[in-house]
This record gives structure tokens, C-alpha cells and sequence, in this order.
């Protein structure tokens, strides 16, 4: 059986007439040229640029060696990174800010990172017809949120609103560039086909990417609040703060795809305040 990981990726590649049909909302998609000659340009001098930076670091670099393996060959070793332990103050600062991020179901983290970004505007129609559906934007985000979690479709379908029927959902989900954080399997992709596999690669990293803008925003804002209440921030902690954290966003149970008026009109939504449920506005 021939293997995947060892096979030419060349074979892989559409050419003729398929590569024709898909090119430019391929290319589109992934923000580059049609021209092969002016990427292949571009490319080759940035990777010899690169190249030479880091040749001409090497001497100094103490964390690389160039030494011989055991068949006498040259081969590159890394020394280890050393951990860099958390002060006192650091832990101190992220235990508080994690307490202020307000709690959050993902379908509106989803709609929200979308009203500060607009990123469904960039998931194309696979026809390229520059096609705009009503309240895209929502269908969108469920299907983001139906790969992203591993769910599927289901328990998110509404026939009572347009935009998460189950028929507007099957079309946005089969005719839409953008197609996973995988919560069930162990954490495993289990796309039959590679392509599959590509699609859930994709969303995984757009719903990433959205946990971290919105977990920047209301970071920020924390901080914001903490210093209005006379903390005293060093730069060296708050630069090692995370936008990865996740505690406070629930993905399952509860799928509303529905903003609060504020969040619509442009606000960010209340920080928390702790036990007592008290909230801060931003």
C-alpha cells in the first residue's frame, strides 16, 4: 500500500483543466500570486535571505553544533531550552486576570471575534461568484463552531431561524472555503481522506485564531481595570501572559448565536468580577 507520508507530494497537485478551475479562488485564498514566475521569484529570495542570515549567525549562535553521526555524517544539534521559571508576581498576575475574563459560550466568542475582525468576509464561495447570503455571517460561525468541536451539524440546526437551517447550514458547510478545537476522540482528527483532514486543519486554526483575538481584547481590558485600581503591572510579566488560556469558554451545551445589544452596538461585554457575580463594564 503506498504510503502517505513517504509518497511524491507532487502527485498530490491539481494540473490542467482542474488546476484552471480552481486557481484563482485557490490562490486567493491563500493570498498569492497567479503569476508561478513572480512567486517563484519572491519565494527563492526570501528563502536565500533567510538562509544567509542564519549562515552568517551561526558562529555565534552557542545553541546550535554542527557534529557527526554515527555514519560519519554532519548533522545539526540543538541545545536544550531552559525553563524559565514564573515569579511570584507573574502568577500573582495571572490569577487575576484569568478571574476578570468574562465567561463565554464559543458560538458568540465566534460572533464577537467577528465583529471586531470581519474574518467571514474572506470565506469565499468555492464557486467565486462573490455570492453574499443574508446573515452569512452566523451560518458561518456555526459551521466553524460544528467542525471545530467535533459535533457536526446537529445539534445546531434551528429551523426557526434562516440562518441555522439545516439546508443552510449543508450548503454553507459543502460550497464554503473556510470549513476544527476538537474536543471528543482524544483530541484526534479522524477524516477519512486527506483533504478531509485539510479542511479540519484549517477551522482548527481559524477558531484558534479567534480564542486569541478575543482573549487579547479582554486581556487587555483586564489590565486596563487592575491598573484603574492602582496595581502597579511590571512590563516583564505582562509580556508573558497567554491569549491561549480557555477556562471561561464553554464549548458544548449551549449553542446561542446571539449577541448582547452592547456587543452589537460596539462594547466589549462586562469583565467578572469573582463569586459575587459583580461585573465591571469596559
Amino acid at each position: 500500500m503506498q504510503s502517505e507520508r513517504w509518497c511524491d507530494p507532487r502527485a498530490k497537485l491539481l494540473s490542467g483543466a482542474a488546476w484552471e478551475q480552481h486557481k484563482i479562488p485557490v490562490c486567493r485564498s491563500l493570498n498569492l500570486s497567479t503569476d508561478f514566475d513572480e512567486q517563484f521569484r519572491y519565494l527563492s529570495a526570501k528563502l536565500e535571505n533567510t538562509y544567509q542570515d542564519v549562515l552568517k549567525r551561526l558562529p555565534k549562535n552557542d545553541a546550535v553544533e554542527i557534529v557527526k553521526n554515527n555514519k560519519g555524517k554532519d548533522r545539526i544539534k540543538l541545545s536544550r531550552l531552559e525553563k524559565i521559571d514564573e515569579p511570584d508576581s507573574l502568577k500573582i498576575l495571572k490569577d487575576k486576570v484569568d478571574k476578570l475574563m468574562p465567561r463565554i459560550d464559543f458560538p458568540e466568542l465566534l460572533l464577537e471575534t467577528n465583529r471586531m475582525s470581519d474574518f467571514t468576509d474572506e470565506c469565499s464561495h468555492i464557486s467565486d461568484n462573490n455570492s453574499r447570503v443574508s446573515g452569512i455571517e452566523v451560518s458561518l460561525c456555526a459551521v466553524i463552531m460544528a467542525d471545530a468541536c467535533n459535533i457536526g451539524l446537529e445539534p445546531l440546526i434551528n429551523e426557526d431561524s434562516p440562518q441555522l437551517t439545516r439546508n443552510r447550514l449543508s450548503w454553507v458547510q459543502q460550497n464554503s472555503l473556510a470549513r476544527t478545537v476538537y474536543h471528543g476522540r482524544r483530541g484526534e482528527i479522524h477524516e477519512k481522506y486527506r483533504e478531509g483532514q485539510e479542511d479540519q486543519l484549517n477551522v482548527l486554526g481559524l477558531a484558534t485564531n479567534a480564542i486569541v483575538l478575543w482573549n487579547t481584547v479582554y486581556m487587555q481590558a483586564a489590565l486596563d481595570h487592575l491598573r484603574t485600581q492602582g496595581e502597579v503591572i511590571k512590563e516583564e510579566d505582562e509580556a508573558r501572559l497567554s491569549p491561549l488560556g480557555r477556562k471561561h469558554i464553554n464549548f458544548l451545551g449551549h449553542f446561542s448565536f446571539m449577541l448582547p445589544q452592547d456587543v452589537i452596538e460596539g462594547q466589549l461585554r462586562p469583565l467578572n468580577m469573582g463569586l459575587n457575580h459583580q461585573t465591571v463594564v469596559v
